[in-house]
């Protein structure tokens, strides 16, 4: 995995980092099964730590 340096990340980056598409990271903010947080309106926001915790916990995405 590519190393991270900011505090907040979009979903593509986070995506990318995560080496899943940006749309499942998009599905699981909506979900509610990442951490997400939402600046200037509805951009979302994840730190790199949410997105290691998710990975962390085994919870897998559901690829539709």
């Amino acid at each position: 995995m590519p190393e991270l340096q900011q505090t907040f990340f979009t979903p593509k980056e986070i995506a990318t980092y995560l080496g899943l598409s940006t749309y499942t990271v998009q599905q699981l903010c909506r979900e509610g099964r990442l951490q997400h947080t939402r600046f200037k309106g509805n951009k979302i926001r994840i730190k790199k730590e949410w997105a290691d915790q998710f990975m962390r916990s085994g919870e897998r995405p559901l690829l539709r």
